[in-house]
């Protein structure tokens, strides 16, 4: 599972691409995203942003952001 913020147009922020995600890859309830580089999104804060959560034998019950 990795997550990537998109601008308002859909395209990826800096520094927040997929590529740049830090993939997660067990089995939880409790994981934080990270990007390379990122580890926040506070920088991001006041702008209008979407998340693409890309999946891979991998299923999506919900998420939070802190």
């Amino acid at each position: 599972v990795c997550v990537a913020v998109l601008d308002e147009d859909g395209r990826p922020m800096p520094s927040f691409g997929e590529d740049e995600c830090e993939p997660l890859g067990r089995d939880d309830v409790d994981q934080i995203v990270t990007w390379r580089g990122a580890s926040s999104l506070e920088a991001l804060s006041g702008k209008v942003v979407r998340l693409r959560f890309h999946l891979e034998r991998a299923g999506l019950f919900s998420f939070q952001l802190k």
